[in-house]
């Protein structure tokens, strides 16, 4: 039950080190327990490497791990940011991340709890427009998470964002495709989060 095993995240040879307990990784993740319990390299050092991952990622990952909570500091109040550096905007960005890395390690749950946060700040005082470009780099075109920034673009969009270009041209199509649908009242109020929840889309998936 205290066994550790350790992860390495970022490129080499700037890479960050984390020790978490054993036992709580593979009960989140199948794809962390069959890595840990094999005879490949992960196995056999019980280390695991993530080089795309960033630091404030997966320290939102490994708290997760022990808490099943996502604690942003946005969504506090009267809490000393941890770094200088670490900005709202940074923080943004790291949730992105970490909904990438739940999916890639198959945590359903982080990812749904992620959309809770995003949506939560989203409400309290907008996303950063730089988690776009972020989400097109990091998602395939029928990812939950390109969809939910697809709506949150055609909800919040507002004419500066198109002209300083922070939008992804790709994505400007995907917009116009969610603005076809729910136009002229795109804030519809019963379009929660919830609805880009990665349990929904995996039911729907299942009744088809």
């Amino acid at each position: 039950p205290n066994s550790l095993v350790t992860f390495f995240t970022g490129p080499n040879p700037e890479f960050h080190k984390f020790t978490i307990h054993k036992e709580v990784t593979c009960y989140h993740s199948p794809v962390l327990r069959a890595a840990f319990e094999s005879d490949f390299i992960e196995g056999q050092t019980q280390a695991y490497r993530l080089e795309e991952t960033t630091k404030g990622a997966f320290e939102m990952f490994s708290s997760w791990l022990y808490s099943e909570q996502v604690d942003a500091y946005q969504l506090k109040i009267g809490v000393v940011w941890p770094e200088l550096e670490y900005t709202p905007k940074r923080e943004d960005l790291d949730l992105v991340e970490l909904w990438v890395l739940a999916e890639k390690l198959l945590v359903p749950k982080l990812q749904d709890m992620v959309i809770d946060a995003l949506e939560d700040i989203r409400m309290a005082r907008g996303l950063v427009e730089d988690c776009y470009k972020l989400v097109y780099e990091r998602t395939n075109e029928d990812s939950v998470l390109r969809a939910y920034f697809v709506r949150c673009a055609a909800m919040d969009y507002t004419r500066e964002s198109f002209d300083r270009k922070v939008i992804p041209v790709v994505m400007f199509a995907d917009i116009a495709d969610w603005l076809s649908v729910h136009w002229p009242d795109p804030g519809v109020s019963d379009e929660l989060g919830v609805k880009y929840y990665v349990s929904v889309h995996d039911d729907e998936w299942d009744d088809s």
